[in-house]
């Protein structure tokens, strides 16, 4: 980031890793163009996997996530529209959490994670979790602005 562009909410200035969130606390993610539908529809591809990276509502402001690249538009969900776990037939549970990984000119930041056995894969080979987890969250994003393009 362009550490004088950072407005002072968004420095971390020393402050610690706040790992409470609020069930009804919104996250929010940047979206590029390539993410929708001809139709404006978010497109499940736009939800990363295994982790991905969201700013959350306690620290930050929608337009946030958007502070160095105002082309993108602005998704959001809430803490609890996270599924908790997720089991499949034939291979093991996964838990999904997410976590505040404060940077120094985004204190917002955090990620959303996924656990196996208590441990973060670097990836996940069962496409049909990632499409089952996808899909779970899918549902419960809104588009607060779309992408321009």
């Amino acid at each position: 980031m362009h550490t004088a562009n950072v407005p002072e909410r968004l420095r971390r200035q020393g402050r610690p890793v706040d790992p409470h969130f609020h069930p009804t606390e919104r996250l929010f993610l940047r979206v590029a163009q390539a993410n929708l539908a001809a139709d404006g529809i978010l497109l499940p591809a736009a939800i990363r996997f295994p982790d991905f990276s969201v700013n959350r509502e306690k620290y930050s402001e929608p337009h946030d996530v958007i502070l160095f690249d105002p082309t993108a538009g602005i998704a959001c969900f809430k803490v609890e529209d996270i599924p908790s776990d997720l089991s499949s037939e034939h291979g093991p549970c996964h838990q999904f959490l997410v976590e505040h990984v404060p940077e120094d000119d985004n204190y917002a930041h955090s990620e959303v994670r996924t656990y196996r056995g208590g441990e973060r894969p670097s990836r996940v080979k069962s496409k049909t979790m990632k499409t089952r987890f996808r899909n779970a969250l899918f549902s419960k994003i809104k588009i607060l602005k779309e992408p321009l393009g």
